[in-house]
């Protein structure tokens, strides 16, 4: 479907009910009814498509328009000068702009995220999103959303910002980061430092790195988890202790024939391997349903972690899919597809295995919630089910992604662990510090990465320290507006357009805070804070 054009062969009626422009149109293979809901800053659309056939039918759905003189375009979030077709399900938006308007695309339905294509063609100046996999079993009926942002503004971060304030994610976040265990409690220096390091990051919750990742290793851990957990909650009451959990492999022995009915298959008909060693080894992948094999253990570990270890809430490791996305193989999700894209014919199917892992992770959600506990969680929401649970989740930047993943749930990119001079805690500080400014700059914020005994890392507080808690009200390039405070690695007059008072934190090029002059300001009885920083200098703006 092409939003300037009827599709060919199609019977189109057109009318207007309570304000929103209903088309219906009636085909060969399947029936659209379009509902069109003029919003505030959007254009929200509807469209039910309906079987009419008793065959499935493979459909090409595309949505884009045209825009003159384009001056700058983003695929993903990413800036882009050239024609492109990309897939990013973490921030599945096209935009482009020229110098007096601007159009976004963003889909929202489920299935319409995970199948997502973004697109922009520089020749004939079109651009859009797209979902070349879809397929309509016959007597069904699925109903795709998504929404175009016209706008008068030309900035990305403008358009970015409409789009979270209509999915509702601007909610607090609170810091968190990762501890080794430890287990000697009659060290006192090292415990001091351990909590040091929490204070020096912002951190006031914190998880292990994982003790296993099979259902015998977590119940081998549990009386080390309850003495780590003793050892800091004797120290700081306030520390939430979590523990690291993963959805999708097992290192097992004998774990494929034993949930054979859970394995991720790839396209050869083997089943998938995840890239990285655990436990000593290159560990199958499995996905969790609410009725296989896989699903049942992986809800065992939930209730250890939660019952016997008495955590205050999961880490959940790579929550919505691993190293792979689809699996190949029974069972079908039911909505995705290989189509020849000339013939439109299905040439076989496959699996998302964020749509097949769904219902469970829900439920698993739900069981945590229920029971008074928290999560946190790497991967963002990559579909409009889980967008609605409200809890953080970040990026990782070890894993070579950028903060431009993070701007549709919340903005956050864990500190890579590896790739530093681990000897000296001073360098350490510094290149986290100078990630922390480049993550910043394409308007996330940070988590910092990992504390390791043998150094007291990092020696100051830092930046981190002062980030959380925030609810995000605006994410821009180089700062981050949040209800509580304003992070900022560019200069300029912040404030929020009242008359709280302002605490004021800058840091140097090194990580350190140091003491900055600042000019307080007052315009439409509001207070502003206006502070001029040199290059890799930043600064944290708390409201009082």
């Amino acid at each position: 479907m092409d939003v300037n054009e009827k599709p060919e062969g199609l019977e189109v009626k057109e009318s207007i009910e309570n304000g929103k422009e209903r088309v219906c149109a009636i085909g060969k293979y399947y029936r659209i009814d379009r509902i069109i809901n003029k919003l505030e800053e959007c254009v929200e659309v509807q469209d039910t498509l309906t079987s009419t056939t008793k065959e499935n039918a493979g459909i090409i759905i595309r949505h884009m328009t045209s825009m003159q003189d384009v001056k700058k375009t983003y695929m993903n979030g990413y800036p882009t000068s050239f024609s492109v077709t990309a897939s990013d399900t973490r921030n599945p938006t096209t935009f482009f702009a020229n110098e007096k308007s601007s159009i976004g695309f963003m889909p929202e339905d489920d299935v319409f995220r995970v199948h997502s294509q973004n697109f922009f063609f520089y020749d004939s100046r079109v651009g859009g999103i797209m979902d070349d996999q879809f397929v309509l079993r016959p007597g069904t009926s699925y109903t795709f959303k998504w929404s175009i942002y016209p706008s008068r503004k030309t900035d990305y971060y403008d358009f970015v910002n409409a789009v979270r304030r209509k999915t509702d994610v601007n909610f607090r976040i609170d810091g968190f980061s990762f501890m080794k265990l430890i287990e000697n409690d009659k060290n006192q220096e090292k415990i001091d430092r351990a909590i040091q390091y929490t204070r020096n990051v912002g951190a006031n919750s914190i998880s292990d790195a994982g003790e296993g990742f099979s259902l015998s290793c977590l119940e081998k851990a549990v009386p080390k988890y309850k003495k780590f957990f003793n050892i800091i909650r004797e120290r700081d009451s306030d520390i939430k202790m979590f523990i690291y959990y993963h959805t999708f492999i097992s290192t097992e022995p004998g774990a494929p024939e034993k949930y054979k009915d859970s394995c991720t298959y790839d396209l050869n008909g083997k089943q998938a391997i995840y890239g990285g060693k655990c436990d000593g080894i290159y560990p199958p992948l499995f996905y969790p349903t609410l009725d296989n094999s896989f699903g049942k253990v992986s809800a065992k570990k939930i209730d250890i972690i939660l019952d016997e270890c008495g955590a205050d809430g999961v880490y959940w490791d790579e929550m919505e899919f691993s190293a792979v996305r689809y699996q190949y193989g029974e069972p079908w999700d039911g909505y995705t597809g290989i189509i020849n894209q000339a013939t439109h014919k299905i040439e076989g199917y496959r699996s998302s295995v964020i749509l097949l892992s769904q219902p469970w992770r829900v439920k698993m959600l739900e069981r945590i919630f229920k029971a008074g506990k928290l999560v946190v969680a790497n991967t963002a929401a990559q579909t409009e089910t889980m967008t609605k649970y409200q809890f953080p989740r970040f990026a990782e930047a070890a894993a070579g992604v950028s903060g431009l993943t993070t701007h549709l749930y919340t903005p956050i990119v864990l500190g890579q662990i590896g790739g530093q001079d681990l000897k000296n805690a001073q360098k350490r500080a510094i290149n986290s510090y100078r990630e922390m400014l480049k993550m910043l700059n394409q308007g996330a914020l940070y988590y910092y990465g990992f504390y390791y005994e043998k150094f007291s890392e990092p020696p100051y507080k830092m930046l981190c320290a002062y980030m959380f808690p925030i609810t995000p009200i605006e994410l821009h390039k180089g700062y981050v507006i949040g209800r509580e405070r304003i992070l900022t690695a560019v200069s300029g007059k912040f404030g929020w357009g009242d008359k709280s008072s302002h605490e004021v934190h800058v840091f140097n090029e090194n990580g350190e805070e140091v003491k900055w002059e600042t000019k307080k300001t007052e315009k439409n009885e509001s207070y502003y804070t206006e502070i001029n920083l040199p290059e890799y200098y930043s600064a944290a703006i708390i409201r009082k």
